[in-house]
């Protein structure tokens, strides 16, 4: 087995982004499908019954009354052609006005021919001469009135035909002399005339019904349950078309699969939010909680300690992955720091509620000291915590970003951004950074060497596959290596564990 074979896609691997596409959309593959087939079913159900009646008609190519009288009838070069030219005088307007005088119809010769269509039987020569009305016993009746007008147009003709020659025999007859009318020539003359009057006489056109039309007990349109059953099916076709189309067209990631193609784990789930007003719940607490095991126990090790927290765009959800992560990391008994590293859009705030002035600027200005800059939070409230509360209570420690600077990247490129790392390191067990969006700007490349691996947030149904793999791009050409994705805004799962799934609510709802 060569190499190529390894990665070679099976017929299932092909066949798998479909299929998940498909899944995903069902619904609308669903409803478009119903939809084709309400319409067509309403459609049918409104339209005029059709109902159609058929007369058959044989044409014969020979004439059986010549053969009677001794005549030789010549055959035709063509019978085909010879047959379809016969067969298409059936619909001549002289046909179509004898009808119409037969059975008293108001309607046009045109209109009464539309409703008419003849053809041929295979290889025989039986015509089926077709009407459609909407009321079966008139189609039935026009049907047989056409069979039996186009049988006596075409006597007609044929005895007119024959009375010819017996006219032109007869005048050869007359102008003999008595001597020669009594002599062979006026006795062949004799014979013909009287062999083409017997013709004359018996004469049919070649042309019997050979079947007459009945009345139909049924429509023959519309055709409710094939044209339901048609659309349905065409309405699957056109359905399954549009989901791929709309796939096509939504760049976001939209589940977990869809992260396959990136050689990084999912770390987490985080679901989304129960509404505005309420905090981490049970499922939002334990989705923290395997992240914090995940990277603690199982893809960190212990002697990595300082993790970067990003996404590649905004509204992503990096900072309540980090503070989230934190108190999960605080409840598991470690010395945690999260550091708010994001100083162009700080948003520690809007989640703890701090008005402080210092933070992470000032240090790396110079204005201020690394310690001073600290603060203690329970890890349940996300609150400071006072000189009076119980100190056994699990406590995660942060420093938020402070004022915004004029030159963000200039101070996180800094020395004394790599002197606050030391001192982050000396404090702390795991030390969090909360950066600016990888996919907005640089920050990240530039703190990059701090850390000993990057959690790369990503949001479904926002996150777009191009920013992802520009993301992913950037953060591969780092030292620190991605350890993992941790899906935010995941659909919640209807069940619930040991009922503990309630929300609990705090002074503060995160934002971002």
């Amino acid at each position: 087995m060569t190499a190529s074979d390894h990665h070679s896609p099976t017929p299932a691997g092909q066949l798998a982004p479909y299929l998940k596409t498909l899944r995903r959309h069902k619904l609308l593959i669903v409803l478009v499908t119903i939809a084709a087939a309400a319409v067509a079913l309403a459609l049918s159900l409104t339209s005029t019954k059709e109902y159609e009646a058929t007369a058959k008609v044989f044409i014969s190519q020979t004439n059986p009354v010549q053969n009677i009288v001794g005549q030789n009838e010549q055959q035709p070069q063509d019978p085909e052609r010879d047959l379809n030219s016969k067969v298409a005088l059936i619909k001549l307007a002289s046909v179509a006005q004898a009808v119409k005088s037969q059975l008293h119809l108001h309607s046009s010769t045109q209109e009464l021919l539309d409703e008419v269509s003849t053809s041929i039987e295979g290889t025989t020569e039986i015509v089926d001469i077709d009407v459609t009305d909407p009321h079966p016993r008139r189609a039935a009746e026009i049907a047989n009135a056409f069979a039996k007008q186009f049988a006596a147009a075409r006597q007609v003709s044929a005895r007119q035909t024959i009375q010819q020659a017996a006219t032109l025999a007869q005048q050869q007859l007359n102008g003999l002399q008595p001597a020669d009318r009594a002599g062979p020539q006026g006795r062949e003359l004799t014979n013909q005339l009287r062999q083409l009057q017997i013709a004359a006489a018996l004469q049919t056109g070649g042309i019997e019904v050979a079947s007459p039309a009945s009345a139909p007990t049924s429509p023959s349109s519309p055709k409710t349950k094939r044209n339901t059953i048609l659309a349905g099916f065409l309405g699957l076709i056109l359905a399954i078309a549009l989901a791929l189309a709309v796939e096509a067209a939504d760049r976001r990631i939209k589940d977990e699969e869809d992260l396959d193609g990136y050689e990084a784990p999912v770390l987490a789930t985080v679901p989304r939010p129960r509404g505005r007003g309420t905090d981490e719940d049970f499922a939002t607490r334990e989705a923290f909680s395997t992240l914090a095991t995940n990277l603690r126990f199982f893809q960190l090790g212990h002697e990595v300690s300082a993790v970067m927290i990003t996404s590649p765009a905004p509204q992503e959800g990096k900072t309540t992955t980090t503070l989230g992560l934190g108190r999960a990391l605080a409840s598991l008994g470690l010395r945690v720091l999260a550091i708010e590293c994001d100083l162009r859009r700080p948003m520690f705030g809007s989640y703890t509620g701090l008005t402080s002035s210092g933070g992470l600027s000032t240090v790396l200005a110079g204005v201020s000291e690394f310690n001073r800059e600290l603060i203690d939070l329970d890890a349940d409230t996300l609150r400071p915590l006072d000189a009076g509360d119980d100190s056994s209570r699990p406590y995660l420690t942060v420093m938020p970003a402070g004022p915004i600077p004029p030159n963000p990247q200039g101070l996180l490129g800094s020395a004394a951004m790599r002197e606050v790392m030391r001192s982050a390191r000396a404090t702390a067990e795991v030390v969090l950074l909360d950066t600016a969006p990888v996919g907005t700007v640089n920050d990240v490349v530039t703190l990059a060497d701090l850390v000993d691996g990057v959690a790369l947030v990503v949001r479904l149904q926002q996150t777009r596959r191009d920013r992802l793999a520009r993301a992913m791009r950037t953060l591969g050409n780092l030292p620190a290596p991605v350890l993992g994705f941790v899906l935010t805004d995941v659909r919640r799962s209807t069940d619930a564990y040991y009922g503990y799934d309630r929300p609990t609510v705090t002074p503060h709802q995160p934002v971002g």
